[in-house]
């Protein structure tokens, strides 16, 4: 009696149904949990399209930050850096008023 096969997760992307599927690296948290519940993360060449693939099913992953992204992080980096120059300026002006 031959045992039940494993039934593999189908080899074409969900979204433009390309063959051009190879697997992708666990980033995120949720990519982690997906593995350990038996999930293949995969990208698609075609499309760029990350998914979790399972036997019968497909989960879509989170796309890369687009252009959005990059203006929150100019944002957080600029107001870090005037935070800086304030406190540094609050601890100058302290310590040579006190000194006098």
């Amino acid at each position: 009696m031959k045992p039940n096969p494993v039934r593999e997760p189908p080899k074409s992307c969900p979204r433009c149904r390309a063959d051009r599927v190879h697997r992708s690296h666990r980033r995120a948290a949720l990519d982690h949990l997906l593995y350990a519940l038996g999930a293949e993360i995969r990208r698609c060449s075609s499309c760029r399209f990350r998914h979790a693939a399972f036997a019968t099913f497909s989960v879509p992953l989170r796309e890369p930050p687009a252009e959005e992204g990059l203006w929150t992080r100019i944002l957080v980096m600029g107001s870090g850096f005037v935070v800086c120059l304030l406190v540094a300026w609050w601890v100058i002006r302290r310590f040579t008023e006190s000194s006098v």
